[in-house]
């Protein structure tokens, strides 16, 4: 009697009515469908002859799911992260689809299970969202899997490391040469980069483009690079542990690869007695909302979220409607400097020589009269030194 109902209305099929006829589950349905392991023979059979008994064919099936997207991401409390699944959901939203997004557990590895989810719900196409370009490492076997399947997919905000798959990201080299341009029309010499892990794929990118443009703007030696590159967790801690090696080294300003090691760095400044940005200036690669609502308000490089996320659902959805692949399928976007109050001129007070922070007014200076105050002391010895906490001034009688 179901099936016969069924078969009269054969166009609303759904994959729940073929499973409740062959009594097994909705994913059971979805892998014999798409041609999956993981069935019994007998599953098998019995989602086929429910299949036949009805009369739907494959497409008719999957019709209740055509509509959905998925979005993949490793995290959602990431403020970036947060933002780029918002603009897509409301792209999506433009082309009559519902996006589903699988979110882990911050911290958590990637495991294949929310990808596996998604296609046994027959989505039509899925984002992976990373606040990381070099993501892609990680979703290598879920990618292999999809390409295999024909089942469109884009990287947001990430990339393969030999570009093939389809991807729509920030152009990273115009950001970094974007923001050390900034700081060296501004004065500084000595700019500190604070970055990821060195395992990830973007960090050679990212410090080859920095030393590149340091040697453009005639800021340091190319042998000299690396030693203004501090690797650091995305986290405050990881802002917070960088400051004190690269302040003591004569930076004058840091960039940061994202907010929140920023916002680290400057509460570490804050707390050893120098000021953001009189003392030393401060930006960041990854540019938020709330940034303009911090103290002081962060000079950051701007993602082009909304029109990414547009390019991405044109490209996920050309793949989708063509049943091939997009004719473009890269893109990378150019980013825009938010200038605000963390950034400015270099401090001509704050003698940047190399090794100077850090030692007491005992210390082995040469002779050259420096009053050189250790800025990681203590907060109570640091009290009866507030007047010249953190810097390094050149008395008159300095002699060089």
């Amino acid at each position: 009697m179901f099936a016969e109902e069924l078969r009269s209305s054969v166009a609303t099929v759904r994959l729940a009515d073929i499973a409740k006829l062959a009594k097994v589950s909705e994913a059971s349905v979805s892998r014999v469908l798409n041609g999956r392991p993981g069935v019994s023979p007998r599953m098998r059979q019995a989602v086929l002859t429910a299949l036949e008994e009805t009369g739907a064919v494959t497409g008719q099936v999957l019709r209740r799911s055509e509509r959905l997207i998925g979005l993949v991401t490793p995290e959602l409390t990431n403020t970036l992260v947060a933002t780029m699944v918002q603009e897509l959901e409301r792209a999506i939203q433009r082309y009559g689809y519902v996006s589903v997004v699988c979110a882990r557990e911050p911290g958590s590895l990637f495991t294949q299970e929310p990808v596996d989810v998604l296609v046994e719900r027959g989505v039509a196409g899925i984002v992976f969202v990373s606040s990381w370009p070099e993501a892609a490492r990680a979703w290598a076997d879920a990618l292999t899997g999809l390409h295999a399947q024909r089942l469109p997919y884009v990287l947001f905000n990430s990339f393969g490391e030999q570009g093939e798959a389809p991807f729509v990201a920030v152009d990273d080299q115009a950001a970094i040469r974007m923001a050390v341009k900034h700081l060296a029309a501004l004065g500084h010499e000595r700019i500190g980069l604070v970055v990821g892990r060195d395992s990830h794929l973007s960090f050679t990118r990212t410090v080859k483009g920095f030393i590149s443009t340091l040697n453009e703007f005639r800021c340091l030696k190319a042998e000299e690079g690396t030693d203004f590159v501090y690797r650091a967790l995305p986290t405050p801690e990881g802002g917070r542990a960088a400051v004190g090696g690269l302040v003591n080294i004569g930076c004058t300003a840091i960039l940061c690869d994202g907010d929140l090691t920023a916002l680290g760095a400057i509460q570490t400044l804050t707390e050893r007695g120098l000021s953001v940005p009189e003392h030393i200036s401060v930006m960041t690669l990854s540019d938020s909302r709330y940034l303009e609502f911090v103290r002081p308000p962060l000079t950051a490089v701007r993602q082009p979220v909304e029109s990414m996320a547009l390019a991405a659902v044109d490209l996920l959805l050309e793949d989708v409607t063509t049943n091939g692949p997009a004719q473009h399928p890269a893109f990378a976007m150019l980013p825009e400097l938010i200038v605000r109050r963390s950034t400015a001129a270099r401090c001509p007070t704050v003698d940047t020589r190399p090794g100077l922070l850090g030692r007491d007014d005992q210390g082995s200076d040469g002779g050259r009269g420096t009053a050189c105050v250790d800025v990681w002391a203590s907060k109570d010895s640091r009290a009866s030194d507030r007047t010249s906490l953190g810097l390094t001034t050149r008395s008159r009688s300095s002699t060089n």
